[in-house]
């Protein structure tokens, strides 16, 4: 009874083994199948956050520029008491003065063709966001010299009040196809945006004769 004990011991035993010598290399083509995979997967996500996270600075920057524009204008008109029609050559001289990055509409439309490869929605969504400066530009340098400086003074700020919250939907579209973080913390700058830079008031109260230690 034990040498058949013994018999049935060693038969499971060869049995198992010849299961895990078929079985192994399934498992091993299996579990490699699973990581390759993965790395793929975690690969084509870093390159996909890579993208989005150019385009969001490059958007962000241009975004940046009209609203502080905008904020400075507006500041400098209430504080000083400044004609409208001024305010198109003010306008222009702060675009000359604090120009964009002339290579930013290449990396940003760069970047979206390259979105297009991973997210086609997303890029289509974002496709020419950018290109609000160079239509708001063209628009002053081409209206004639005879027109209305308080006319062409409104139709740029209500193109403004238009353009500001798509950029701004733009923006937190990509912020949170980013991640959560990134959301969050683009919530924080458009917030803080709207806000005159101290220097700037600084600046103006000097020029408005309102800062304590202007001499006049």
């Amino acid at each position: 009874e034990v040498f058949a004990n013994n018999r049935v011991d060693a038969t499971r035993e060869a049995k198992f083994m010849e299961a895990t010598q078929v079985l192994a290399p399934l498992v091993g083509v299996v579990l490699g199948s699973a990581l390759t995979g993965l790395s793929t997967y975690f690969k084509d996500r870093k390159e996909r956050r890579r993208i989005i996270a150019t385009a969001l600075a490059d958007l962000l920057e241009v975004r940046h520029h009209l609203v502080s524009r905008e904020v400075v204008i507006r500041a400098i008109q209430s504080q000083t008491g400044i004609q409208p029609e001024w305010l198109t050559q003010i306008r222009s001289a702060i675009d000359t003065l604090a120009p964009l990055d002339t290579g930013i509409h290449q990396r940003y439309d760069a970047a979206i063709s390259l979105l297009a490869g991973v997210d086609p929605i997303l890029a289509f969504k974002m496709r020419s966001k950018n290109l609000a400066p160079s239509l708001l530009a063209k628009i002053r340098t081409r209206a004639p010299e005879a027109a209305d400086g308080t006319l062409l003074d409104k139709t740029e700020s209500d193109l403004m009040a238009a353009v500001a919250p798509t950029l701004d939907l733009a923006v937190l579209a990509l912020a949170r196809k980013h991640s959560f973080f990134t959301a969050r913390q683009v919530k924080s700058i458009l917030t803080r945006s709207t806000a005159l830079p101290p220097e700037v008031t600084k600046l103006l109260s000097y020029l408005d004769g309102t800062n304590p230690s202007n001499p006049r």
